[in-house]
């Protein structure tokens, strides 16, 4: 008799492209590629960090959404109302907007919603400029950044003063 040995395994669990998988570096970006407007490339440390944080739709990390976010519901069947599950994201549209303070349009993601209250503001700069914590807080990171830079110009300062003055603040 011949010893037996053990039986070797015809199949493995786990994938061949796990077990072989090399690194394969990601394609350079082409000059068709969407870069930040060049005001915002490189981080200024001299603008505060937005105070509210903001981790719940990351698209509105990047435009004016004004606090929007996606909402969830259900669609209702007529005749056996039945349920499935569905969405509504914020009603976002590229727009350009023409800020006084800073002499030039701007490109941005923009809510309806924003557009209505940015033209009942009075115009972007106005808009930024508001001082209610609701205002501040449906900013969102990137309507903080242009805020910041909105109050440096000198349209900004001359705004901020006059509406001290109305207000009776030193």
């Amino acid at each position: 008799l011949k010893p037996v040995s053990a039986p070797t395994r015809a199949f493995t669990t786990s994938s061949p492209l796990s077990i072989a998988r090399k690194y394969i570096p990601r394609p350079t970006p082409s000059k068709y590629t969407r870069r930040p407007p060049p005001y915002l490339r490189k981080p200024d440390e001299t603008i505060p960090p937005y105070p509210y944080p903001n981790d719940i739709y990351k698209p509105a990390n990047s435009g004016l959404y004004g606090g929007q976010r996606v909402r969830f519901g259900n669609n209702r069947g007529k005749i056996f109302k039945t349920k499935t599950n569905r969405i509504w994201k914020p009603n976002a549209q590229w727009k350009r907007i023409y800020s006084v303070a800073l002499g030039q349009f701007i490109r941005l993601h923009i809510t309806t919603k924003v557009m209505r209250t940015v033209d009942k503001s009075g115009g972007l700069d106005r808009y930024l400029l508001g001082e209610t914590p609701a205002r501040i807080r449906e900013l969102g990171p990137y309507g903080w950044l242009l805020r910041m830079r909105v109050m440096r110009t000198e349209w900004g300062m001359d705004f901020l003063r006059t509406e001290r003055k109305r207000l009776g603040v030193p």
